[in-house]
């Protein structure tokens, strides 16, 4: 099973935005995600065509299965 994380942010013009990390590991906090998101916002690493994320909206962690099919 692939587990992702997903931080959703708003930008500076109200837009969400989602930035996805794919195969975290089980024992993720929602400590260490705030943190991160944190550092995401204050060192402002990303920018979108809306203009630099200033705030978060939210987190979750995606768990997927892939099944082949004969």
């Amino acid at each position: 099973m692939a587990r992702s994380l997903v931080m959703t942010f708003v930008n500076v013009g109200g837009k969400k935005s989602n930035i996805t990390l794919n195969n975290v590991k089980e024992s993720l906090t929602a400590e260490e995600i705030n943190k991160a998101m944190d550092v995401v916002i204050d060192k402002n690493v990303f920018q979108t065509k809306d203009g630099d994320l200033v705030s978060k909206d939210s987190a979750k962690i995606v768990d997927r299965t892939t099944r082949e099919i004969d």
